[in-house]
């Protein structure tokens, strides 16, 4: 059975509607799901703020359909329709990118390794620093009590001129 004509057609329109709105919202940039990415900045993956701009439509679909009278616009069904089919799209690439930057078992792994021997490192330096710290204080303490027990002689040695020793 060949493809609906009107299918055919639709699919020609849903394309012509996306080159011209990617147009418009990534301008000149070479990412076709820049304006998507925004959301990135508030911490939203693109799929997800991609799965939010279908809602918007979805709504206002249903709103239109409870009460025509509802379309404030100028944008018909039709159109809103076009335009999440389009969303679904456009989802579907977004989708697919993610998961092919999700990272694998493997990659997991990996980066535990990594970062494990990262720590290692980071508590060796802790650790000789540490020991430099204690060396330092048990030099600091060795001056310490070479400085008393000099000034203990020169003590001794100052009573013992002055005739104050027994």
């Amino acid at each position: 059975m060949p493809p609906s004509k009107r299918f055919m057609e639709l699919t020609e329109q849903m394309k012509d509607i996306h080159k011209r709105k990617n147009a418009g919202y990534a301008g000149d940039c070479d990412d076709a799901w820049a304006n998507f990415r925004y959301s990135e900045l508030f911490g939203i993956p693109a799929f997800k703020g991609c799965l939010v701009r279908l809602s918007d439509k979805f709504i206002r679909i249903a709103n239109l359909t409870k009460n025509p009278n509802n379309e404030q616009v100028g944008e018909a069904i039709t159109d809103t329709l076009l335009d999440l089919a389009n969303y679904a799209v456009i989802a579907i690439c977004l989708y697919e990118e993610q998961q092919e930057r999700m990272p694998t078992v493997e990659d997991m792994r990996v980066d535990l390794e990594e970062y494990t021997k990262q720590m290692f490192e980071i508590n060796k330096k802790i650790k000789e620093k540490k020991e430099v710290n204690a060396d330092e204080n048990i030099v600091s303490t060795e001056k310490t009590n070479i400085e008393n027990s000099h000034e203990d002689t020169q003590t001794a040695v100052f009573r013992g001129w002055r005739g104050d020793v027994g």
